[in-house]
């Protein structure tokens, strides 16, 4: 190709100062300088080299991975907002229907947002953006066909990617449909060591809930399996901020003592006034253990039903136990005084032996004990707890039938002396 003739359309474009020589001068540049472009131009074939072609396909790719990530930014800050503003509008809101309104009006319900989410997927499959937005379906729904098809999709097309690990602590219920099933195939199929340390943890811990019936062997022989293995196999892996041997040693303290039908721990802890208690003092009767936090609404909420259970079990033996779990005891003291607690309060606060123990992470937390310390319910909700305890003490109000006395076995007379 002839070099000179770009400097001389160039040298024209400056005499007749025209854009249009100028720009043909620099395009010819260009492409003189480009051997596979002016080869293109002769043959008649535009085409590029495989390097020029993967070096666009990975700019290409970098582009959609970066407007992804804005698009799942852009509505994470969005429903952030309105979260924000309906908080600051209860408030103000004095009656019940007019904050059911607000509910209605203006929570920003995760049910109606993540068909958004699900649109980022649809527009930028298979990036981090579109995991990072299918992982937000999965952690705020729990069921329906929006959140089985998240799941589908992040098992089928994100399954080398860390960010599963959050699907694992999701996934925290065998009443969750599907929910084994996935832990199972994360557990088998995923590369990341951090993604099955939690599917191994959420495994043992669904094994735990279904201590109960006829499936306490299998659950059994799972569990004396996994838990060495989870010890073993991943005892440096972190996972919601305990490490696999840390999540050994709690789940073999809760096979061995926090199962159903299973001998509470003895554990002795103080009240909020300081003074010694321990749940031992509380044998012969129906135990409830409390777990609550000032800042959790749920625990407020709990409070009526708690003392009406109480008002109606008054001759029953009853014994309900709060455990606190604010680190700051004078604030639980003046927040006890605030809710106007009428049951004995101990002070759990998380970093206690009785929170990390019990595996109390969320507040309201309830723990159900019989007259002899066994385990009724664990980790349960208030409704459960509460129809456990009445349960079991209906069953101790039952008249027990008097065991019928053994007739007395006759005996044989004696064989007449012969004289």
């Amino acid at each position: 190709m002839d070099r000179t003739l770009p400097l001389t359309l160039a040298c024209q474009a400056i005499r007749a100062r025209s854009a249009a020589f100028l720009c043909m001068g620099l395009v010819w540049w260009g492409l003189g300088s480009s051997p596979s472009w002016a080869w293109a131009l002769q043959e008649g074939t535009p085409t590029l080299s495989p390097a020029a072609q993967a070096e666009i396909e990975a700019r290409e790719a970098k582009r959609r991975e970066h407007e992804a990530q804005l698009a799942v930014e852009r509505l994470l800050r969005e429903r952030e907002s309105a979260l924000i503003r309906y908080n600051h509008m209860l408030p103000g809101l004095r009656t019940a229907a007019k904050r059911e309104q607000a509910f209605r009006e203006h929570y920003p319900d995760p049910k109606k947002w993540a068909p958004r989410f699900l649109a980022v997927h649809e527009q930028y499959p298979q990036t981090l953006g579109a995991a990072r937005a299918l992982v937000w379906i999965v952690r705020h729904l729990d069921r329906g066909p929006v959140e089985r098809s998240a799941r589908t999709i992040l098992l089928r097309d994100h399954l080398q990617r860390p960010e599963l690990a959050p699907v694992c602590s999701a996934l925290n219920s065998e009443s969750r449909p599907g929910a084994r099933q996935d832990l199972e195939h994360l557990l088998q199929h995923s590369p990341i060591p951090a993604v099955k340390t939690g599917a191994l943890v959420q495994l043992c811990r669904m094994d735990l809930e279904l201590w109960q019936g006829d499936q306490v062997q299998a659950a059994k022989a799972r569990l004396e399996l996994r838990i060495p293995r989870l010890a073993a196999a991943y005892a440096k892996q972190s996972f919601e901020g305990r490490t696999g041997a840390d999540w050994a040693s709690r789940l073999q303290v809760e096979l061995a003592h926090l199962s159903m039908g299973q001998a509470f721990v003895d554990w002795r802890a103080r009240t909020l006034d300081g003074e010694p208690r321990a749940l031992a003092d509380a044998h012969g009767k129906v135990v409830i253990l409390f777990f609550w936090k000032a800042a959790a609404p749920g625990c407020r909420r709990a409070l009526p039903h708690i003392e009406a259970l109480r008002n109606q079990q008054a001759d029953a033996p009853l014994k309900v136990i709060g455990v606190s779990g604010d680190v700051d005891v004078e604030r639980a003291r003046r927040w006890s005084r605030v809710l106007k607690l009428g049951f004995e309060q101990w002070h759990g606060p998380p970093a206690s032996d009785g929170s990390l123990l019990f595996g109390v992470d969320q507040w309201p937390t309830f723990f159900v004990l019989d007259a002899q310390g066994k385990v009724l319910a664990a980790r349960a909700d208030w409704p459960t707890a509460a129809e456990a305890a009445q349960a079991e003490l209906r069953r101790m109000a039952k008249p027990q039938p008097n065991p019928e006395p053994d007739e007395p076995v006759p005996q044989e007379e004696p064989a007449p002396k012969a004289l």
